[in-house]
């Protein structure tokens, strides 16, 4: 069946039920784009800023346990001294919790492989400053500064180097996801303008489309209906179309045709009776 031929309410439903599809679907996509939005903002919450904040806190707690190292080669006070290692033990801590972190969210290799290089810098960086507590729980002062300068030092050094990297690789990581989401946000922007705009321009031409399937034809009874009003019944009449608009014209044709039918037997009646007079008066001559 084609389109014209389909009954006018059903064209306006159809033109209807477009425009509905359309809403649809621009909400479905905006759904879809804002749960996506939402994702990368959880990650970001849930991953990528834990990580980060896990890398500033194994950053600022390395840095403290430095300094404090350095008190206890200070120090001469036990009751400092001793304050000191339970802040440095507190700071372990915390930088064991931080790596847990980091294991159990770290996804990209470089971040691993800068999370493997701590590891092991920090497993030697711990190892010597053990060896500095132990010096100065004996009370070899110097032996202690020495071994802090020799190695202690150098081993903090060398564990703060993947300290930094992996510390500005988690800030990227940050800034990256919050580059993609406002990337996504106006992605989405554009994308539902194109789809307004096109869902506009589909309702437009088929309003139109719709519109002249059934004006025109209106137009042409309307045409028809005022010639035969002034007495023209030489009208060719064709129905293209099978709906309301259609029947009307072939109605209107066929009360053409009727009208046509009927003033040519009055004429054929007219005709007769003139000749029977012309007859009967010769008759009567």
């Amino acid at each position: 069946m084609k389109f014209k031929d389909l009954k006018i309410g059903t064209r306006l439903g159809l033109g209807f039920g477009l425009l509905i599809f359309l809403s649809v679907l621009a909400v479905v996509i905006a759904i879809l784009r804002l749960n996506g939005i939402g994702g990368i903002n959880t990650r970001i919450i849930e991953s990528d800023w834990v990580k980060a904040q896990a890398a500033g806190t194994i950053n600022a707690t390395t840095r403290a346990n430095a300094r404090r190292t350095m008190e206890l080669l200070i120090s001469t006070d036990p009751a400092h001294i001793q304050l000191v290692k339970d802040r440095i033990a507190s700071n372990k801590k915390d930088i064991d919790v931080a790596l847990e972190t980091l294991d159990r969210l770290v996804y990209l290799q470089e971040g691993k492989d800068l999370l493997a290089t701590l590891k092991q810098a920090r497993g030697q960086y711990v190892a010597s400053f053990g060896r500095v507590a132990q010096l100065v729980d004996a009370g070899d002062r110097e032996g202690a500064t020495r071994l802090m300068i020799t190695e202690t030092l150098p081993a903090l050094d060398a564990l703060q180097q993947p300290i930094d990297k992996l510390n500005a690789l988690q800030q990227k990581v940050v800034t990256s996801s919050s580059a993609e989401v406002q990337a996504s946000i106006a992605a989405s922007r554009q994308l539902l303008v194109v789809l307004g705009l096109a869902s506009a321009l589909i309702a437009v031409g088929f309003a139109m489309w719709v519109t002249r399937s059934i004006t025109r034809p209106l137009r042409q009874a309307v045409t028809l209906s005022q010639r035969v009003a002034q007495g023209h019944l030489d009208n060719q009449i064709t129905v293209t179309s099978r709906d309301e608009c259609g029947q009307l014209l072939e109605a209107l044709r066929d009360m053409n045709d009727s009208l046509t039918s009927i003033v040519s037997q009055v004429r054929q009646g007219a005709d007769g009776m003139a000749t029977a007079t012309s007859q009967i008066a010769a008759g009567n001559l």
